[in-house]
């Protein structure tokens, strides 16, 4: 018997059993964009590019970085669940992943800052089972895409004013995205087989940012993060494809652009607005519709702690809530994937507001099944926290 990989499409109809999301499932794709300011933006509708922050730092946004006196560092960690609806199927996944670290040296305090951070670029996590019959046999088939990217950034601020920050980032991104096909055979006259394509993604490029306060009560930030150069190498444990299928139709990175404004009401209440823009249909060599312009924005507020002294408790807690848009940058059935949220968190500052724990909730829908053949309500939680030292630092 020939054995033959079943062309996605039909999978995706057929399928018996699904794993993952649905939305991971774009042939040839490099995974869905993973786009997280701070866990402290993300309770504000995940925004926070043009927070003036001197506790927790911003990964995207290193000229914010300006504000902090002592070397610092935040460490991330997230969970999602979500349940999706595909035709008549339903099914729940839950996954926990790592979040981000970021730490951050003075070389000279607010003027010149020295740092490194490490985040989830983008995610690949999918899973699809089906019953398949060919030449009068039958057979099951697996199919996995599973993987991921991340970007590191090597980041120099400088402050020139009390009210400039400016930065400039060398990025670097690195990953493996695998695709795998098991073959499970009910006869004994057949071999269970496995076949496993991997692709493996590195990629080098630059990027700038800078936050400019013209009035004291608002902060205005911007960053772009130009389009890398980037290079695909494949390993392959397959007889399926020929040569020619085993080049995966995927280019480069595209430049991603963020601004973002912050206003204070006055020393406890903010308003945050951001939105960052990509154009995902550059991410392929060839592009026949699918892959459109990726974008996020989102507002929020946040009710900060108090500094004052025999208050209740939870007035001694940064309250945050906001809400989000995101366009997925893939098209399914011929529509945009967008993806709706509300957000809310909280902030536990301690060691006298020096340092903080930060935790966010979002909770919202992903897809439209009239449009898109499925959709996905979710829920994600992250954590984070922040602390500060005098490492690498002179005592005077």
């Amino acid at each position: 018997m020939k054995i033959r990989l079943v062309i996605f499409s039909s999978i995706l109809l057929i399928a018996q059993v699904f794993g993952g999301s649905y939305f991971h499932s774009r042939v040839n794709s490099i995974g869905v964009r993973t786009y997280t300011v701070s866990v402290r933006g993300l309770g504000m509708g995940n925004t926070g590019l043009a927070a003036t922050d001197s506790v927790g730092l911003n990964h995207y946004m290193p000229a914010q970085w300006r504000f902090i006196s002592d070397t610092r560092a935040s460490f991330s960690m997230s969970y999602l669940r979500f349940q999706s609806e595909v035709n008549n199927l339903s099914f729940t996944t839950s996954t926990a992943d790592f979040g981000g670290v970021t730490i951050a040296i003075p070389i000279k305090k607010r003027t010149w800052i020295f740092g490194l951070s490490l985040k989830p670029y983008t995610v690949v996590d999918f899973k699809a089972t089906q019953k398949i019959t060919s030449e009068g046999k039958e057979f099951t088939q697996i199919t996995q895409f599973n993987g991921s990217v991340s970007e590191a950034k090597v980041n120099l601020t400088w402050a020139p004013s009390r009210v400039l920050g400016l930065a400039i980032s060398a990025n670097y991104y690195f990953g493996a995205i695998d695709d795998r096909y098991d073959f499970q055979f009910n006869d004994a006259n057949y071999i269970n087989s496995t076949h496993v394509i991997e692709y493996q993604i590195t990629g080098a490029g630059v990027g700038i940012s800078g936050m400019v306060q013209p009035l004291t009560a608002l902060t205005l930030a911007g960053f772009v993060d130009f389009q890398p150069t980037t290079k695909m190498s494949v390993k392959y444990n397959s007889l399926i494809y020929t040569p020619a299928e085993r080049e995966r139709n995927f280019n480069t990175f595209p430049m991603q652009l963020g601004l973002g404004s912050q206003l204070k009401l006055n020393n406890r209440w903010q308003l945050a607005a951001d939105y960052t823009y990509q154009d995902w249909a550059k991410t392929v060599k060839q592009n026949s519709g699918e892959f459109e312009k990726w974008y996020q924005m989102g507002m929020g507020i946040e009710r900060s702690a108090s500094k004052k002294r025999g208050t209740g408790l939870l007035n001694h807690i940064d309250w945050r809530l906001g809400f989000s848009l995101m366009n997925m940058g893939y098209q399914f059935n011929n529509h945009s994937v967008q993806e709706k949220a509300l957000h809310f968190g909280f902030g536990i500052p301690f060691s006298r507001m020096r340092n903080r724990f930060d935790v966010a909730f979002l909770g919202g829908i992903r897809g439209d099944k009239s449009k898109n053949l499925a959709e996905e309500w979710f829920f994600k939680a992250y954590i984070s926290i922040s602390m500060g030292e005098r490492w690498f630092q002179s005592f005077r």
